[in-house]
């Protein structure tokens, strides 16, 4: 697929501090008895097995508080900004949570409509009950990207950019190309369309907390937290090869390295996006 017929990935990481929070959730699952860093065939099924229920969990317990609303997207990425000429431009969020990337998208421009699936039935719920939730602006469904067919919800080639903020983390390495796959299908075939992803990339302190613990590794740079949610740290390699198996080209891949205080503890973080 040509760089004019398919929409190029562009992948940034940069300063999404309220993710750091992830690495701390509190336990409440009970681990396997094996004494070793790497989680049995058992529980690492089981993880995946119940990969919403605990999204529903985590959602439950922290409804649209836990996410800081992430005005700052338009700033790292203004392709996301509509072209003057544009009367109308759609965008697909994925994993949308409890909308904290899509109504700082829909207060960018009033041109701009949204998209947004997420895992979790709760999320989507949150989505909608939104000061701002409106369905002529606001499409929200529930979806697991690895099953269910986004044609369902999106009409075909019918958006101008994808946003990928922190999701495919969560899902398991070998589901991964199933999910781009997905999203290719609903994307606009034109050489302005986009797919965005920000996430976790390898060498993350919260990575390196991981490696130092027993029953959390999943497999080589995925891990499952204490809640059962789970995550998966990218190398340049990995991000560029699961994109562009599926067609698209790179346009832009870097990380940015963010120093985080948590001053009530007195400790200084280096986190990595």
């Amino acid at each position: 697929m040509s760089n004019t017929v398919s929409a190029p990935l562009e992948t940034s990481n940069g300063n999404g501090n309220d993710e750091a929070q992830m690495s701390s959730a509190a336990p409440v699952q009970i681990y396997a008895t094996t004494d070793t860093k790497l989680v049995s065939d058992f529980w690492a099924a089981k993880y995946e097995k119940e990969a919403q229920r605990n999204w529903d969990i985590f959602y439950k317990k922290n409804q649209a508080n836990f996410f800081k609303d992430r005005h700052y997207l338009i700033r790292e990425f203004p392709e996301l900004q509509p072209p003057l000429e544009a009367r109308e431009y759609a965008v697909l969020e994925v994993g949308s949570g409890a909308g904290n990337t899509v109504y700082p998208i829909l207060d960018s421009d009033a041109r701009v409509t949204v998209h947004c699936c997420d895992f979790s039935i709760r999320a989507v719920d949150l989505v909608k009950q939104h000061a701002q939730y409106t369905p002529e602006r606001v499409n929200a469904f529930q979806c697991d990207i690895t099953k269910k067919d986004l044609l369902v919800d999106v009409p075909k080639a019918g958006v101008d950019a994808v946003m990928c903020i922190f999701v495919l983390s969560a899902i398991s390495p070998e589901m991964m190309p199933r999910a781009v796959r997905n999203i290719a299908q609903v994307l606009r075939r034109n050489a302005r369309s986009r797919v965005f992803v920000r996430d976790y990339a390898a060498g993350d302190l919260a990575q390196e907390r991981f490696d130092n613990k027993k029953h959390q590794k999943l497999g080589d740079n995925f891990y499952v937290r204490g809640d059962g949610t789970r995550a998966y740290y990218f190398t340049h390699d990995k991000l560029k090869e699961l994109f562009e198996a599926e067609g698209f080209s790179t346009i832009c891949i870097k990380t940015q390295e963010v120093e985080v205080e948590n001053r009530a503890q007195g400790v200084k973080m280096e986190r990595r996006w």
